[in-house]
């Protein structure tokens, strides 16, 4: 059996200690990695909603345009043509139905339905007979310019505050034309 001189097992030592740090090192890369991965998916999971609900700015106004457009004008004059998410659906997302520890539509970032909202405006309207696709003969429709806007998140976002008390926001903006008619000229 041979036996190991003193500069030999210091030397075994140091080379083990070597290693060691260095997989240790490796290690805390991979989990730093793994903990910027879930934050990445994260944001742009909230982004992602973000950019839904600012789509369903766009989408539930015209739905409700759609099904009585009347109605729906006489709603736009009385609001200053502004539509609100609570204007046409009460209960948007069930928020309103939330049980104890239930997560919500949007997670648990969102569980006050007051971080979860979307607002559109309309244009004034103008009166136009070019609509693609619609005869010009006696008919005039009304075009109006939509913008929606989608927010999920508080948005005050405090400098002074600490990050563990920061909070995730995301704004959308959408801007559409809609038309709606045909109504006689001159009406």
């Amino acid at each position: 059996m041979a036996r190991w001189s003193d500069n030999e097992r210091g030397s075994a030592l140091l080379i083990a200690l070597l290693v060691i740090l260095s997989l240790a090192a490796v290690g805390m890369l991979a989990v730093h990695q793994v903990n910027y991965e879930l934050h990445a998916a994260g944001n742009q999971r909230i982004a992602k909603q973000g950019y839904f609900l600012g789509e369903a700015g766009l989408a539930a106004p015209v739905a409700q345009a759609a099904k009585d457009q009347n109605v729906f004008l006489s709603f736009l004059q009385t609001n200053s043509f502004i539509v609100r998410m609570d204007d046409i659906y009460t209960d948007f997302y069930g928020l309103d139905h939330l049980e104890q520890g239930d997560l919500g539509a949007f997670g648990p970032e969102f569980q006050d339905d007051t971080d979860t909202f979307w607002i559109t405006y309309f244009s004034d309207p103008v009166d136009t007979k070019r609509v693609p696709g619609f005869s010009m003969a006696g008919f005039c429709y009304r075009k109006y310019t939509m913008t929606a806007d989608g927010l999920l998140g508080t948005g005050n976002i405090d400098p002074e505050d600490h990050p563990e008390s920061v909070t995730h926001t995301t704004q959308r903006r959408f801007i559409s034309h809609i038309y709606l008619g045909p109504f006689p000229c001159g009406l």
